[in-house]
């Protein structure tokens, strides 16, 4: 709806509400008129995208974010939006985008199997390897390989590699046990409210624990992310980077030559005189030679007592 000519006045918004809708309202409260709204079936999730109509203040904009899917049915214009000739002083311009939110890519890699690991078992098998062989060779190279073989034997017959399948990015701040806690107890209302015959109240308990779960994760999230951005530790700070964040794989390249022959060209760039160069060394070294030995307004640093030192540093 356009020129809804309401205010932001809970009075106001009574009178217009339907029942079975949920009504989404955008007024103008400095000037008369304006406005635009829109009604939304209760049965259909959606979200009120108020951040993207802050972008542009001076605009009259409605955003509504609907999934892509709700229920069984897909969400579209033709069936859910419809202009209102009769209610507003004219139609509205509206828009339905869809967006495709980029899936993560599957991948693959090898992780040690710690199910069947015993610490002194391993301990008593390392003991025995016949580190000694690295002395019968004089290749700082093979004295390694050497030993990263006997160690790397050791471990894969405790700890042996296995292939897993990535499916999802990495979120470190989802080993809370308060969020393994609650995921087990939504998991459990989930499936009892699928046997409860759509008993109203064990679904109503399935939603709440759902709800606090995702506020929950939100807000771990944020917190780790601020306590991981805010660390002094330059490692663990670029290591969440690369790991989560996921920047630019491209390297940033410098090149020196280019990079000089910017500072060389300043004067040229500043000036707009061509620079001239010379190439005859001997020119050069003749003009070194041709300065006089010393010059009396020339540049020169004079000695600087501690008086006059300890003097500036109380000035700043």
């Amino acid at each position: 709806m356009s020129e809804t000519w309401l205010k932001d006045n809970p009075l106001l918004r009574h009178h217009v509400t339907i029942p079975g809708y949920n009504c989404e309202l955008r007024s103008r409260n400095s000037i008369r008129g304006g406005g635009v709204g829109a009604y939304i079936k209760e049965t259909l999730t959606y979200k009120s995208r108020s951040d993207i109509a802050a972008k542009e203040l001076d605009l009259e904009q409605l955003w509504l974010e609907f999934p892509g899917r709700n229920k069984h049915k897909r969400i579209s214009h033709t069936d859910h939006v419809l202009p209102c000739p009769l209610v507003s002083d004219h139609d509205a311009v509206y828009a339905t985008i869809n967006i495709k939110v980029t899936r993560f890519k599957i991948r693959h890699k090898f992780i040690r199997n710690l199910k069947n690991f015993d610490e002194s078992s391993f301990i008593e098998d390392f003991k025995p390897l016949p580190f000694a062989a690295s002395f019968g060779v004089s290749d700082p190279d093979e004295k390694l390989e050497i030993l990263s073989s006997l160690i790397k034997e050791c471990i894969d017959k405790h700890a042996p590699l296995k292939l897993t399948k990535v499916t999802r990015p990495p979120a470190p701040w989802l080993k809370d046990p308060v969020i393994a806690e609650l995921k087990e107890q939504r998991d459990r209302l989930r499936s009892a409210a699928g046997t409860s015959n759509n008993n109203k109240e064990t679904w109503e308990k399935f939603r709440a624990a759902r709800n606090r779960l995702k506020e929950l994760i939100k807000s771990t999230k944020r917190n780790f992310m601020e306590r991981i951005l805010s660390s002094k530790k330059p490692k663990e700070v670029w290591r969440v980077i690369h790991r989560i964040l996921h920047p630019s794989p491209q390297r940033i390249t410098m090149q020196p030559d280019k990079q000089n022959n910017f500072f060389a060209s300043t004067a040229e760039r500043t000036i707009g005189i061509n620079a001239h160069h010379v190439d005859d060394h001997a020119s050069i070294i003749n003009l070194i030679q041709s300065l006089p030995a010393n010059f009396d307004n020339g540049f020169q640093i004079r000695t600087v007592t501690l008086k006059e030192v300890i003097h500036e540093l109380r000035n700043i």
